[in-house]
């Protein structure tokens, strides 16, 4: 027993001794399975606190990612903004069709700026002005063209959805990069082509110390590449890290896809071997909101009509110059407050406004979110709309609307005069 050896005996024949030696032999394999019982807790609380030390590890790099990120996009797209107001207002002043055409081409190189600071925020917090609950299996669908575009000639493309998805809530354009930095991904595993298979399920998820219980929608990507050693495997949702050539990937592909499950209150699990490939599943809450409305698109280039007095809350110069311009030639009586303290200091003081229009992020001790808290409090009627290029706050304000930057003029217009009509 001392050795930690099972005891085996041999009956002697002698009561005493044989009933001695029985217990000690029962005794000994008891022990052992003691010992192998708390060897394997052991084992298991090893590897949960390994997992959650990798975890903390991949969420503070995430975090650190996304603060530098957050704040670029949030410069960013204040100059996006002012460009975007700057061209739709040149459009509805010209119409010498080189000039159009000239103007068409800059938008669309906005188009491609903001696509790429959408990029950048997706390391960083969600944004609620860019959140809609909708159909996980529509979007999916929805994405089949550009992700066929990415695979190799001799590659499939298998789409498995199943009926009555689950809506969810959550950025669609994060939703549709995820799913081609996962097919990008699988494309390069599988250089002499393969399959690539996108499925979409309801689950029902147990609560564990891990991970929330309850509904779920599963998107699983899985390919037929080369699989991932467990070395690399253990690194892939690290931030920049990539075994491909330099030049030819940035290693942010997974870590966007786990930052918008993250983001989504949701989750990424990671699985693959040498050979057999890998799979990524997306665990994506259900949601219990009703699918959002699409918003229709404009067939002529008029300009929106606004009536009654806008209060304009903005720190940045350039983007209040512009704003202010679309605003009143839309018909708004405009007022500007270069930041929420004297925007507060002006409705004190007696200032009569249909509504407000605030950036968040501004200097001073009043933000847009907290100016906007205040209003509910003491003017609740007053409706109030807040800009947003990038911030890691949540508004929780009962009645407020966030707009994403960079907007378009004739979008704010549309909102502002409704609400001015309600007030």
């Amino acid at each position: 027993m001392g050795q930690g050896r099972e005891i085996v005996y041999e009956p002697q024949g002698v009561l005493e001794i044989d009933t001695v030696a029985r217990r000690m032999s029962e005794a000994s394999r008891q022990i052992l399975r003691a010992q192998g019982e708390l060897e394997r807790r052991v084992a298991e609380a090893v590897a949960n606190s390994e997992r959650a030390q990798h975890a903390l590890m991949r969420g503070q790099k995430l975090e650190a990612l996304g603060r530098l990120t957050g704040g670029i996009a949030h410069e960013f797209n204040n100059l996006l903004q002012t460009l975007t107001t700057a061209l739709q207002m040149a459009a509805l002043t010209s119409n010498q069709p080189k000039v159009q055409s000239l103007i068409e081409t800059c938008r669309r190189t906005v188009g491609r700026a903001t696509a790429l600071t959408t990029r950048l925020g997706s390391f960083g917090r969600v944004q609620d002005a860019r959140l809609l609950t909708v159909d996980p299996a529509d979007q999916v669908r929805g994405s089949l063209q550009l992700l066929r575009g990415v695979l190799r000639q001799g590659s499939s493309l298998e789409v498995d959805c199943a009926e009555d998805v689950w809506p969810v809530t959550v950025d669609p354009l994060q939703f549709d990069l995820a799913l081609l930095n996962l097919s990008i991904n699988a494309r390069d595993a599988m250089p002499d082509g393969g399959r690539l298979g996108i499925a979409v399920r309801n689950v029902v998820v147990e609560q564990s110390t891990e991970r929330a219980g309850g509904d779920y929608v599963r998107v699983s990507v899985s390919d037929t590449g080369t699989g991932m050693p467990p070395d690399v495997l253990a690194r892939a949702l690290d931030p920049f890290f990539t075994t491909k050539e330099p030049g030819q990937g940035t290693g942010l592909g997974l870590p966007q896809a786990y930052a918008f499950a993250t983001q989504s209150q949701g989750w990424l699990t990671l699985s693959s071997s040498v050979g057999a490939g890998t799979t990524v599943d997306l665990y994506l809450p259900r949601s219990r909101q009703p699918l959002s409305p699409q918003s229709p698109a404009r067939t002529g280039a008029a300009a929106p009509r606004g009536a009654g007095r806008v209060l304009f809350v903005e720190d940045d110069e350039l983007v209040r110059e512009t704003v202010v311009r679309g605003l009143e030639q839309s018909g708004f009586d405009v007022v500007v407050a270069p930041g929420g303290d004297q925007a507060l200091a002006m409705i004190e003081a007696g200032l009569d406004a249909d509504v407000v229009f605030s950036d968040i992020v501004m200097p001073g001790k009043v933000s847009g979110i907290d100016l906007a808290g205040i209003l509910h409090e003491r003017r609740p009627g007053l409706p109030v709309v807040l800009a947003t290029g990038y911030t890691d706050q949540r508004v929780a304000v009962p009645g407020v609307q966030v707009l994403a930057k960079p907007y378009e003029i004739d979008q704010l217009v549309d909102l502002l005069a409704g609400l001015a009509r309600q007030e």
